[in-house]
């Protein structure tokens, strides 16, 4: 019986071993490069880390390719945005890069809103709003 079992728990331990080693080998754990820093902000955001996931994900965009830049870029100023930093917010706006996908431009545009909000800017928000479209217009307005 013990055999039995003692065989069981080290076919679970070599099963758990190959796992880790199938997740390092595709990326999917945590390490350095683009990948890893932004599953890092993403976990960061989660925890209420704001700066730490802001800078990770800075970090990821640096390194990504322009269409997954610009996305971790508006992760970025969204992060410095929930972590009350409007300056540092608009900066990571500053490095999207043209062209910038219909989906982002719409999340840029709530950012700014966002930033001249947090700085009492009222008809600057109202401004950066303005012209959206689509169902949720009338409640990112709000």
């Amino acid at each position: 019986m013990q055999a039995k079992l003692r065989i069981a728990g080290t076919a679970a331990a070599l099963l758990a071993c190959a796992l880790l080693a199938a997740c390092s080998l595709t990326g999917t754990a945590a390490g350095g490069g683009p990948g890893g820093d932004a599953a890092r902000a993403e976990r960061l955001a989660r925890q209420g880390d704001h700066a730490a996931a802001a800078r990770a994900y800075e970090s990821a965009a640096r390194g990504a390719e322009a269409d997954e830049a610009n996305r971790l870029w508006l992760a970025a100023a969204g992060e410095w945005t929930l972590g009350a930093e409007p300056d540092a917010a608009e900066a990571a706006l500053g490095n999207l890069v043209a062209p910038v996908a219909a989906a982002d431009a719409r999340e840029q545009k709530r950012l700014e809103a966002e930033i001249a909000l947090a700085r009492g800017d009222t008809a600057r928000a109202a401004e950066a709003l303005r012209g959206l479209t689509g169902d949720d217009a009338a409640t990112l307005a709000t």
